[in-house]
């Protein structure tokens, strides 16, 4: 898997949402709900402040656009489970911040990173780090899973 880093806009609400299948949920949810049953995840229920962190985390990762799922997510979910897993891993690593966790797997890097750039507080920071962490274990599984090699691409070199 060829990874190229993208530009942050920092102007985009960092992520906020642990749990990576409710993000997946809440995206699917919008097009074409065929993964809602077969990831077996029950309805999601939140309170609107809840809605908005799935929300931002779709909006993050381009999979949302204000109100409405992008045309990337229309996309990608119209694929089989394993390709579409497989590009959100993508996704997900193509952000500066992720890439460097999954490489370093160090959360007080993560952190000072969340501090410098993003403009947060230690506290919130923190809570975010954890958000990176939760991600890159997911990712770490479906990397194992479908025996992907990362590299990334940068200025046109590997």
């Amino acid at each position: 898997m060829l990874i190229k880093l993208v530009k942050n806009d920092y102007s985009i609400v960092f992520p906020q949402a642990n749990d990576i299948y409710k993000v997946i949920k809440f995206v699917d949810e919008r097009t074409y709900n065929y993964y809602s049953n077969t990831l077996r995840i029950e309805k999601l229920e939140f309170v609107p402040r809840q809605m908005d962190y799935y929300k931002n985390a779709a909006i993050y990762l381009g999979l949302f656009e204000s109100d409405s799922p992008s045309s990337l997510a229309m996309h990608l979910f119209k694929l089989d489970k394993d390709q579409l897993f497989i590009n959100l891993v993508q996704l997900i690593l193509q952000h500066e911040v992720f890439f460097s966790f999954f490489i370093n797997r160090d959360k007080t890097q993560t952190k000072n990173y969340l501090i410098s750039y993003y403009k947060m507080n230690e506290v919130t920071a923190n809570r975010r780090a954890s958000t990176v962490a939760n991600w890159i274990k997911w990712c770490d599984a479906i990397i194992k899973e479908n025996h992907i090699k990362v590299e990334v691409f940068e200025d046109g070199h590997r």
